[in-house]
């Protein structure tokens, strides 16, 4: 229905990863995984037409992620370090949806505020003895990153909607100003459920012309 607005409570879980441009260079001596990621928050849509509608949420976003680092890739009992990433962003996609019966494509961009980091580095050495250092002030990522962002929606019931969602950094994250000179982004796949509370807008009465009395 035309001029309906929906807001509601989204929750959605997958995996998310901080790939970096040494990985190109040293392949398999330098590599990252995808950790668990999250995001929960509140979804708001405006329908403009039948077949289309703008989006915006609002969401706390936690990603996840671990880098390797090995001296020499054919021998993992040398020097090598293991170093555990997680950041808390506030994150603000805005979509531009695109409605076919149960079914919506959403494609749109993402800005997000860090507001929270951890890091844990475990340096190990040849002789097995290991180092640790964590915290949450090293200061390692940007306070902003920017995103693309596309995903599908299906509407189980009336209510209710599944979802998948790609998200793809396309800045770089990491602050070069604490030592870090080489660059990394963000990519995280998600699946979650949405919850909507539809409102409709109220149609405008027509003013009834008085009568003249003769």
């Amino acid at each position: 229905m035309l001029g309906q607005f929906s807001i509601g409570p989204s929750i959605k879980f997958g995996r998310s990863n901080l790939p970096n441009d040494i990985e190109s260079i040293r392949e398999s001596e330098n590599y990252t995984e995808y950790g668990n990621n999250y995001a929960i928050g509140i979804l708001n849509e405006y329908k403009l037409k039948n077949w289309f509608s703008v989006e915006i949420d609002l969401l706390f976003d936690h990603l996840s992620s671990q880098k390797f680092y090995f001296v020499d890739k054919n021998n993992s009992n040398l020097y090598k370090s293991n170093q555990l990433n997680k950041i808390g962003y506030l994150s603000i996609p805005l979509f531009l949806q695109f409605n076919y019966k149960k079914l919506n494509f959403n494609i749109g961009c993402q800005t997000s505020f860090r507001i929270s980091e951890y890091t844990k580095l475990t340096i190990t050495d040849q002789d097995n003895s290991q180092t640790i250092y964590e915290g949450n002030n090293y200061n390692m990522f940007l306070k902003k990153n920017i995103a693309l962002t596309s995903a599908i929606t299906y509407r189980l019931y009336e209510n209710f909607e599944l979802e998948l969602r790609y998200i793809k950094g396309f800045v770089n994250i990491m602050n070069e100003k604490t030592g870090y000179v080489y660059n990394a982004s963000t990519t995280q796949f998600l699946f979650g459920l949405n919850y909507k509370f539809d409102f409709k807008k109220k149609k405008s009465t027509e003013e009834i012309p008085e009568k003249n009395d003769e």
